[in-house]
């Protein structure tokens, strides 16, 4: 009888152990368990009730209130997952007034929202944009402090859920939004080209991404 008890015993510890080596590579992996009832926008509900419980709806995501409040009547053009090594660090949406294409897009009014699956610094963000808007075209020392100094001010530190959105405002310049609230714009139409560009532009370091927010085909 002891035998049998320590077997169901032991058998009881491994089920245990099993249960929470799942919960914690589902956590490392970003896959939040969101406990909180306080966020009045959430990016995966979909935009019909008509359409609740239809394998289409699953897809569905709902415009941002800051893209409706800057763009008005906007549309989701093409959505995709930014994974590093195999590791979800977020998800993208770019949505539009109207179509955009690969060879017109700058000067257009459009916004790319970012909701993120893991922590991440807002210094750490900022500095790689700068990074990747290098990588577009050469920047002198002076324009990268200043907009490095603004992308701090713009990227604060995020976490699994946060959004982070980018409009590309119809006269060029930019604004930035944490979880729907204003955190920082610029009229500095070329900051506004190279920092969008990181995903739109020809010279993307993740063409394949690019493609996808277009809505391109593989």
């Amino acid at each position: 009888m002891k035998a049998r008890r320590k077997g169901q015993a032991v058998v009881t510890s491994r089920r245990c152990h099993g249960v929470l080596y799942a919960l914690m590579f589902l956590l490392f992996m970003g896959v939040g368990i969101s406990t909180s009832s306080s966020q009045t926008y959430d990016p995966l509900s979909s935009q019909s009730d008509d359409a609740a419980g239809s394998d289409e709806s699953k897809t569905q995501v709902v415009t941002p209130p800051e893209v409706r409040e800057v763009l008005g009547d906007a549309r989701l053009q093409g959505q995709e997952r930014f994974r590093w090594f195999g590791f979800s660090v977020y998800d993208i949406r770019l949505w539009v007034k109207a179509p955009l294409s690969t060879e017109a897009w700058v000067g257009r009014p459009f916004a790319l929202e970012l909701t993120y699956a893991r922590s991440l610094e807002g210094q750490a963000i900022a500095e790689k944009s700068l990074e990747e808007m290098q990588a577009q075209e050469t920047i002198d020392a002076q324009r990268q402090a200043s907009w490095l100094s603004f992308m701090q001010s713009a990227f604060p530190n995020v976490e699994d859920g946060d959004r982070l959105t980018g409009i590309y405002r119809p006269d060029g310049g930019a604004a930035f939004y944490f979880n729907g609230r204003e955190t920082a714009s610029t009229d500095d139409a070329d900051f506004a080209r190279l920092f969008f560009g990181i995903w739109l532009s020809s010279d993307t370091s993740e063409p394949a991404l690019r493609r996808a927010l277009f809505g391109m085909k593989e």
